[in-house]
């Protein structure tokens, strides 16, 4: 599967799915510290006071990362993803 950044028509990124995007970006950081170092715990109150977050938007990230977990481990182990950079010369 190759995603282009093109296919959203630029529609993609507005104000607040910057701000999404961004949190999204720096919890995925957070998460790839686990790397080969399994008895770390993920303190989702440091998360919280780390993002900046109110607890409803944690409870959403929590919910996206398993939702993630569960994709990834399941329905994509077989899948190879690849992104695909277009550039638009004006």
């Amino acid at each position: 599967m190759v995603y282009s950044a093109s296919q959203d028509g630029g529609k993609f990124l507005d104000n607040k799915n910057r701000k999404f995007v961004s949190v999204i970006t720096r919890v995925v950081k957070i998460l790839e510290k686990f790397t080969n170092n399994y008895k770390k715990r993920l303190n989702f109150t440091k998360l919280t006071h780390y993002l900046n977050l109110e607890s409803s938007e944690v409870d959403e990230i929590i919910t996206l990362i398993l939702t993630f977990q569960e994709l990834f481990t399941g329905t994509f182990n077989t899948y190879i993803m690849k992104k695909k950079i277009t550039k638009d010369y004006c």
